[in-house]
């Protein structure tokens, strides 16, 4: 009788740790997933988006304010910084394009080298349930999303969700490079004025 109280004993201890553990899995999994979740760039139903000006400003130039800054190696393997205004149908093409894209977050921050054709910089203003949003996307090795905010109506907030609070990436490696590959395509062929900086 005694040893069969000790092995009941011995079960319960152990079935509560394994179901403990079993637990925690579980949740450790759940909040990976919810973390990790894919979200668009630009929420169905967002308005008033445009392709935000930046300021740009370095030695021996004034402050411009542009929308799109590429730096790529020119032939003297040097880099240029090229800053980009795009035309209305250009701005058009890009938004489009941003509608498209999936972002998730990320635990580490930026990193990585950048790409042989040249990193690019800029950013896409819009208004979504009572909330300004400021997403600055930069392109290096990855594609990341900042994602910055204001509020518009009184008490506006974004809605809960890992990019709330947590720096955002194109979401997948192919994708990543597609999105690339297209704004390389609209900066190309859609710019309304491409002024070249040269480092003195």
């Amino acid at each position: 009788m005694m040893a069969e109280m000790k092995l009941l004993n011995w079960f319960k201890k152990n079935t509560f740790y394994k179901v403990l553990a079993i637990a925690v899995v579980l949740a450790l999994a759940g909040y990976a997933l919810w973390f990790f979740q894919p979200m668009p760039l630009i929420p169905e139903g967002a308005q008033n988006i445009q392709i935000d000006f930046t300021t740009y400003s370095t030695t021996g130039l004034d402050p411009t304010d542009v929308q799109v800054i590429f730096s790529k190696w020119n032939e003297s393997d040097r880099e240029d910084t090229h800053l980009i205004d795009l035309t209305d149908e250009g701005c058009q093409k890009m938004i489009e394009l941003l509608k498209t894209q999936k972002i998730r977050a990320m635990w580490s921050s930026q990193g990585g080298y950048g790409r042989p054709q040249g990193s690019f910089s800029f950013g896409v203003r819009f208004e979504y349930k009572g909330v300004g949003y400021l997403k600055w996307i930069e392109a290096t090795k990855d594609i990341y999303v900042t994602n910055n905010w204001y509020e518009i109506d009184k008490g506006g907030r974004p809605e809960l969700g890992p990019a709330a609070r947590h720096n955002t990436k194109i979401t997948g490696q192919t994708e990543a490079d597609e999105f690339y590959a297209a704004v390389l395509d609209i900066i190309e062929n859609y710019a309304a004025t491409d002024k070249i900086v040269t480092p003195q």
